[in-house]
């Protein structure tokens, strides 16, 4: 029996606004990672406590300068600790109504 062989086209991106060469759009991601990302507005400023009840438990989440904290452990974002509290995906913004 014969393999039958499957022939992958290339779709110049270029075309549709997007480079060609991926390399050289991506290059400067490690100069750009080192600056500061701006504030995203539904979120409070650092040190505010957002609060939410979830199951009868009202549920505190500090938000620090880079993440936040919940039960003395740092996430990442939003979305994780909702993540944590849920157990499944799940929007940060969406579950804590921001």
């Amino acid at each position: 029996m014969k393999k039958k062989q499957t022939k992958i086209r290339v779709i110049k991106t270029a075309q549709k606004g997007f480079p060609i060469d991926m390399t050289a759009a991506t290059a400067g991601t490690t100069e750009a990672a080192s600056e500061p990302k701006a504030h995203d507005p539904r979120i409070p400023t650092p040190g505010s406590v957002i609060t939410r009840k979830y199951k009868g438990e009202e549920l505190k989440v500090k938000v620090l300068e880079n993440g936040f904290e919940y039960k003395d452990r740092v996430f990442k974002s939003i979305s994780a600790v909702a993540v944590h509290i849920v157990g499944g995906p799940v929007s940060g913004y969406v579950f804590f109504k921001l």
